[in-house]
């Protein structure tokens, strides 16, 4: 399989669904998770211990900081959602344009925000949700086979297939 010339696309809409959905659940935990390591830092750093924090004083102290780590994981969660929400709909451009005879700059511009999205896709805390090659490689064979105007049936299958995901 050559970079001109591939045969199969290399991301399954099974693949992007996985890895979307991954990615929003570690995005929701990074935040407790980022919360509970620094913890005995900032205990350290307000002279306080585990101690403090059991006394109903130290326990109200600390509900501010529940909250605002909540805020963060539901934000970061949704922003994932947001990306997947961005592909689903970019698809259904593509799948739109690709069905109506006689539409070469739609099909054309609908397959480059496609691809734009494939890549564009990252995480809040600046990671790409999708490995860089393989959409590219996507990007690309989409783009290529929209100008040639000769979607190919796997092709269409994995757009219409991305149409339907759901956030």
């Amino acid at each position: 399989m050559t970079d001109q010339d591939p045969q199969v696309l290399p991301l399954t809409s099974g693949v992007v669904r996985r890895r979307l959905t991954v990615a929003v659940w570690w995005s929701a935990l990074a935040w407790p998770v980022l919360a509970l390591a620094l913890t005995p830092l900032l205990l350290w750093w307000l002279d306080m211990g585990i101690d403090d924090l059991t006394t109903a004083e130290g326990a109200a102290g600390v509900v501010p900081a529940v909250v605002a780590v909540a805020y963060f994981s539901w934000q970061a969660a949704g922003s994932v959602r947001a990306e997947q929400r961005t592909i689903a709909d970019k698809a259904r451009e593509l799948d739109a344009a690709a069905s109506l005879p006689g539409n070469e700059a739609a099909l054309s511009r609908a397959a480059h925000d496609f691809g734009t999205a494939l890549l564009s896709a990252y995480s809040p805390f600046s990671t790409r949700l999708l490995p860089r090659q393989a959409a590219a490689t996507a990007a690309r064979q989409v783009l290529r086979e929209a100008e040639a105007e000769d979607l190919k049936l796997a092709t269409v299958q994995f757009v219409q297939e991305l149409a339907r995901m759901r956030p």
